[in-house]
């Protein structure tokens, strides 16, 4: 109607302003409707499936963890406030000591949530001792992220083109996916794909095909507005509702308006 409608002049009155919001609001109201189509469109011919993927269970019964006295020395100077135990790509089993986050960390689950958002780990780095030595694993948090990759997704080493650590849900790791900080491991050609392992449990979490990216983008940025996030998830929800209401106040209201002035006898 916009296109084709053509006028002189601005219209008086209530008509000049609903046309013009009309103007003003088509983007954001095109964007809506037309990434949300293309998401469903992409769920049919491709029909979403978990990637989640845990590692081979730990026989416990057969563990041997000779960790006594040298708790105290190990743990001495630091905050320890998670504990797991995990396996590297040789089967030597580990402690993984997450520490407390520099600053003020996230207490509750209104905090821990909020955080997530704002990118604020939960948790700072991580300490791996040995289990069967009682010695600190001086690889770290990223080696093991690498060698997850490596078991995980079967591809060489020599694939991989960038591992990054992601503390937040944007455009390409989502809140569905409801852990974080994980790592990104983005393997290019012949595979093209990015896979996001999470350390602290050695689990596989989600990958997505280089095919995939425009789709996701385009339902991050275009549906549910997450450029808006770095401006606070309080922020983006009051700004998508201020979009509504406009939408509302300058469309639907004047439109009605307009539509029972027709109608009553002159």
């Amino acid at each position: 109607m916009l296109v084709r409608i053509q006028r002189k002049g601005r219209a008086p009155g209530l008509h000049g302003w609903h046309r013009l919001g009309a103007w003003v609001l088509v983007l954001p109201l095109l964007a809506l409707s037309g990434s949300g189509l293309y998401h469903l469109w992409a769920l049919v011919l491709e029909p979403p499936q978990s990637f989640l993927r845990h590692g081979e269970p730990l026989a416990v019964e057969k563990l041997r963890l000779p960790l006594g006295e040298q708790w105290t020395t190990l743990r001495a100077g630091l905050e320890v406030n998670r504990l797991s135990v995990v396996r590297n790509a040789q089967g030597d089993v580990l402690y993984r000591l997450g520490l407390n986050a520099q600053g003020v960390a996230p207490v509750d689950a209104g905090e821990i949530r909020k955080a997530r958002f704002s990118g604020v780990p939960a948790t700072g780095p991580a300490v791996y001792v040995d289990a069967s030595r009682g010695e600190v694993w001086e690889p770290g948090d990223k080696a093991l992220a690498l060698e997850l990759g490596d078991v995980v997704t079967g591809h060489p080493r020599s694939a991989l083109a960038d591992a990054s650590l992601v503390t937040r849900f944007g455009v390409d790791y989502d809140f569905r996916n409801k852990r974080v900080p994980v790592w990104r491991l983005i393997y290019g050609e012949p595979y093209n794909t990015t896979y996001f392992v999470d350390t602290a449990t050695g689990v596989l979490v989600d990958a997505v095909e280089a095919h995939e990216q425009p789709e996701r983008l385009s339902f991050a940025l275009l549906h549910k507005w997450n450029f808006l996030m770095m401006l606070g998830r309080n922020v983006q929800n009051i700004i998508i509702s201020l979009v509504v209401i406009a939408a509302i106040v300058f469309l639907a209201i004047p439109g009605l308006r307009l539509r029972s002035r027709r109608k009553s006898p002159q």
